[in-house]
């Protein structure tokens, strides 16, 4: 839903009776042209519309990377835009944010935003290695309107720790830095250019590394190729990095694996002080402000290890999920995997989604997001057919599933 701010005229704010609108005014600046400023509603996301006159001109929508935009001291929800040239008319528009999102990968099909959209999707998360490149891919859904999760891992060349492996080696973990100040700069380098989309009202989340292990107890780390001391160190230094350029980022420590889970609620499990001992220590030590649960298995499961976690948060913490899908064939109470039968198990998946979606927020899931929108290529069986769309086909194939996440978000927020 969209809610009109009222119309500025010559930088003179019409009244407006809008209840949710942002809040305008009118600002004086020494030797400068006069700024309009506005402070977002709470879970919305301001967008500006403008015109040169009211007569024989028509509405356009002013993309964010045009708007002069500013955090004005001591109020750090509010926005300075700096008139454009020739442009005279101005309105805002408010639009209210939900819970719910799809996971999209390196986010690299021009496609996603348009589907996301379809799918009554107010977030999504992206993966970035923090490598020295250009986060170009996170720009197109916040134009599109979207809430980001991005996790983010540390893969510079020369820049990484290898006690345990190389990047050649692990292609898929993040690595201990060598150097902080690098680090933190890198960081900074990749979230700079976000700064305007947190002053019109964007939440952008954004997570040091993904599932991380201990490759000091279990080798086989796959994401992660660092102790979790070196993890705990990281995290601070990213933390410290993301705050220092604005204090709407939200922290999120890194990911919790759905088997890992699994495991600390088996006392009887082999793994089962390792893994608890870890992960307490991990929401108790990290800086961070929000937890990220990865949910698979059983759809029965999720409000055991949703408890799990939430009576181990310190307060103020909050915890989101980022990953939730199925049916996973690893599951005893699957009927059936997609190897076996596609169509009963894209059946099942669109039968998962709404008891999924609603096993996470009714639990206090801050952000929900399905893995994924589309199948992932080059993952394993247990993960490759989650999508809600079949990317493999041109146009793409959307399956039962993607119509029951329009209808459980449609009515859910």
């Amino acid at each position: 839903m969209a809610i009109w701010a009222g119309v500025l005229a010559g930088f003179a704010a019409t009244a407006s009776a809008q209840t949710n609108a942002p809040t305008m005014r009118l600002i004086s600046v020494t030797n400068s042209a006069p700024l309009l400023g506005w402070l977002p509603p709470t879970n919305s996301i301001v967008q500006v519309e403008a015109r040169p006159d009211l007569g024989t001109s028509v509405w356009a929508r002013v993309a964010n990377a045009s708007l002069a935009l500013t955090s004005a001291a001591g109020e750090s929800r509010a926005t300075d835009l700096r008139a454009l040239p020739g442009t005279q008319y101005y309105r805002l528009r408010s639009s209210g944010s939900g819970r719910f999102g799809a996971f999209a990968s390196l986010g690299n099909r021009p496609d996603m935003p348009g589907y996301l959209t379809e799918l009554g999707a107010s977030w999504t998360r992206l993966n970035y290695p923090l490598d020295g490149s250009p986060l170009t891919n996170a720009l197109p859904f916040l134009e599109a309107g979207f809430n980001l999760v991005l996790t983010f891992n540390w893969r510079e060349a020369g820049g990484v720790l290898t006690t345990y492996g190389t990047p050649g080696e692990w292609p898929n973990a993040g690595f201990p830095f060598l150097n902080r100040a690098t680090y933190q700069q890198r960081v900074r380098d990749a979230l700079t250019p976000l700064l305007p989309y947190l002053v019109l009202g964007h939440q952008v989340w954004v997570q040091c590394e993904n599932e991380i292990g201990d490759a000091s107890l279990a080798a086989d780390g796959r994401y992660w190729r660092g102790t979790t001391a070196d993890y705990l160190s990281q995290l601070g230094a990213f933390a410290e990095a993301a705050r220092g350029l604005s204090t709407n980022f939200v922290i999120v420590l890194t990911s919790f694996a759905s088997e890992n889970l699994d495991t600390v609620l088996a006392p009887a499990d082999p793994k089962y002080a390792f893994q608890t001992n870890r992960m307490i220590t991990l929401l108790a030590q990290g800086d961070y402000d929000a937890a990220d649960v990865h949910f698979y298995g059983g759809t029965v499961d999720i409000p055991a290890k949703a408890a799990w976690v939430t009576a181990r948060l310190p307060a103020g913490r909050r915890w989101c999920s980022t990953e939730n899908g199925g049916p996973d064939p690893r599951y005893s109470g699957t009927p059936v995997s997609w190897t076996n039968n596609l169509a009963l198990f894209e059946q099942v998946q669109s039968q998962q989604v709404a008891a999924r979606l609603d096993a996470v927020s009714t639990n206090g899931a801050a952000v929900a997001l399905w893995f994924s929108l589309f199948d992932l290529q080059g993952e394993s069986d247990a993960f490759n057919h989650l999508g809600l769309l079949e990317g493999s086909v041109s146009p793409p194939r959307k399956r039962a599933a993607f119509g029951a996440f329009q209808s459980y978000a449609s009515t859910n927020r």
